[in-house]
């Protein structure tokens, strides 16, 4: 299953590199140094991509933004008060709730949402675009 994971997104951001050096490549010249000039960038843009959003999916399975979700309940209940049922309490409890359901879907031990493969497949893409600038450097 987690072979599986990392095989679904690597394959996702093949294709957005290919996409967008294709979409780049129009506009550079046709030596080497245009061709990975082009190819940097899209690693580059693609790896900054995965790296934050699994950098917030890791911080999500924290409960970092748990305040704000809370914030919003009460801000909905406070103008729309009945259609919204407000039977939490006050931010303890809400969070504490909010704990309990994290434990269930074991986000805390790298189930569901806690996987790191997001973060790491946009480190890996990172150090790819690192290595194409040092090539590009040494062109």
């Amino acid at each position: 299953m987690k072979l599986k994971s990392y095989a679904i997104q690597i394959g996702a951001a093949a294709l957005l590199v290919a996409a967008l050096a294709a979409y780049r490549m129009g506009g550079t010249p046709a030596n080497a140094e245009g061709r990975v000039m082009v190819f940097c960038d899209a690693f580059f843009i693609v790896g900054m991509l995965y790296f934050c959003i699994g950098a917030l999916i890791w911080v999500s399975t924290t409960g970092f933004f748990d305040i704000f979700s809370y914030a919003f309940r009460k801000g909905a209940h406070a103008l729309i008060p009945g259609r919204i049922t407000d039977t939490v309490g006050g931010f303890y409890e809400y969070k504490l709730g909010k704990q309990e359901k994290r434990k269930g879907k074991g986000t805390e031990t790298g189930g569901r949402f806690g996987k790191g493969s997001t973060l790491l497949i946009g480190l890996m893409l990172l150090i790819v675009s690192a290595v194409l600038t040092a090539v590009w450097y040494g062109i």
